[in-house]
């Protein structure tokens, strides 16, 4: 059943992640964590993909970064959203509830036919 969850996310993978970075930024780590969490564990991506989501973000302008020390003295990256990226954000989260809303529709409608 994982594997459909996860075919089914894909498609709306960077969109989720644009809704889970705060004003403040954040770690890749916390955003996996959130998501997880936040979907009560429905939905899970891996930290490799979101960085590999979070490269082409940065490539495109729509997050910036900061590397800070933790504790241990280890650095890390707290991502933010641009300006830029705050407008793909939101284009984003149009066109998912779009999208959502014409899929579940069509399930609705397929209840119907058999």
């Amino acid at each position: 059943m994982s594997d459909i969850i996860s075919e089914m996310l894909k498609g709306f993978s960077e969109a989720i992640v644009l809704s889970m970075i705060p004003e403040d930024g954040d770690y890749i780590y916390n955003i996996v964590k959130r998501i997880r969490e936040e979907s009560h564990d429905f939905f899970s991506i891996t930290n490799p993909s979101v960085l590999f989501i979070f490269k082409r973000f940065y490539e495109s302008g729509y997050v910036t970064y900061k590397a800070e020390l933790n504790e241990k003295g280890i650095s890390r990256k707290r991502y933010f959203l641009t300006e830029k990226g705050k407008e793909y954000r939101n284009k984003c989260r149009s066109l998912s509830f779009a999208a959502l809303k014409e899929i579940y529709g069509l399930l609705k409608g397929g209840e119907n036919n058999g």
